[in-house]
This record gives structure tokens, sequence and C-alpha cells, in this order.
């Protein structure tokens, strides 16, 4: 099976462009050692694009019968044609829905160890997602969100600038225009901030009225339930 690295660099020849809003060999490896190590039954995850995040819970060798989601799968079956993939051998239930459409409850049981993947953007469909989907998920569970970046130090308008040139323009496609490029962020009640697209604030409020310790890593947080 082929490397991260080697699944990125297929996929980004085939768009003729390097990666924006998608994963880098580090958050895919964290995605595979979080499925290794977590070990859930189900996996549902939330903006599947490309598919790259469905090859790292492949790679990780999961039983876990894998729920994928998106409002379309042209992205998926486009990267299908050059880096196939057998989802015939894998336990997966394929949904072509807009996700503020999916009844979350029917999705798993109260005793399901649920990992859910989040690789969405905007503010109200994060809102939607903690609302319905994380708030009802069962005791124990792992909530997995693709594209937030941690500042050790608070941010302002200044310093924030400065984090994207220096760390977030280096894990996102320099020919994608600015105003398209992530430029949210929020203070985290721990330490620091967050930082990424317009869904960050959503999070961000969240993780402090909860009080919710995350982890965080080489754009991706996590955080049990």
């Amino acid at each position: 099976m082929k490397s991260p690295s080697e699944w990125i660099e297929i996929l980004a020849k085939h768009q003729n462009r390097q990666y924006y809003r998608d994963q880098t060999p580090e958050s895919l490896g964290i995605l595979i050692d979080l499925a290794r190590g977590f070990v859930p039954d189900i996996i549902v995850e939330l903006g599947t694009c490309f598919g790259l995040s469905l090859r790292a819970w492949i790679a990780a060798d999961t039983d876990a019968r894998i729920t994928a989601i998106d409002s379309t799968f042209k992205h998926l079956r486009d990267g299908l044609k050059v880096l196939p993939l057998d989802l015939s051998k894998i336990k997966i239930d394929l949904i072509e829905k807009d996700i503020e459409g999916i009844f979350f409850p029917a999705l798993w049981g109260n005793d399901s160890k649920v990992l859910l993947y989040c690789d969405v953007h905007g503010g109200q469909l994060m809102g939607h997602i903690l609302n319905h989907a994380v708030t009802i998920l069962p005791s124990g569970s792992l909530v997995v969100i693709d594209d937030v970046w941690y500042s050790e130090i608070r941010l302002d308008e200044t310093t924030a600038r400065r984090f994207f040139d220096d760390v977030v323009s280096q894990q996102t496609d320099p020919n994608i225009g600015r105003e398209h490029q992530p430029r949210y962020f929020a203070d985290y009640w721990q330490s620091g901030s967050l930082f990424g697209f317009e869904e960050v604030p959503t999070i961000c409020e969240y993780l402090n009225e909860q009080r919710i310790g995350a982890k965080m890593k080489s754009k991706v947080l996590w955080f049990s339930i």
C-alpha cells in the first residue's frame, strides 16, 4: 500500500496543484495513529472530498464500520480513477447527502465506540455538527477535527498574519487566492489561540464553554467525550 506522501503526490499531480483544504502527510499519520490507538467500532467521517481520510482509516487496518458522508462523492470518484481503492474489502456506507439532513442518532448505538471525524468548513455547519452530533455521542467517543492550527501565543490581527505566513501557509496551496485561505482565529480557554477557517470561532466557543481539553498537532484537533 502506498504511503500518505505518495497518496498526496499522485492526487496533487492529477489536479495540477498543491494541496489546499486537505491533509498533509503528518496529519494523515495522526489520523492513522488515532484510529489504531482508539480502536473504534464505528468511524463517521463528515466531508470525504478526495478520500484521503478514508485511506487513513483503511491504512490503520481498522475493523470499524465506516460511514462516509458528503454532499457529493464526485471528488472521491475522481480520485479513485488515479488512485484506486477497493472499497468492497471494508465495511463502509457512503451517504451522499447534505450533513444538515443527517439523523445522527441512527449512525451509532448507545454503547458504540465512535470516532467522529470532521473535515468541513463553515461556522453554521460546524455549529450544527456540535449541537446535533457531538452532544449525543456515546460516552468515550473521540471527536477529530481537521484544518485547525494551534498557536501557543494569543493571536491578534498582526500576530495572526505572521502565524499564517510562518506556519499555515506551509500547509495550504499558494495558488489559491488569499480570500479563500484560512484567516479566522479565536482564543482557546487553556492558552493560546486556534486558527483556521470560518468554523474556528464556533469550535473555540464550544471548547471554551465546555472547558474541554483538546489535543492539537499538525492541523488536527481531537478530544474525548
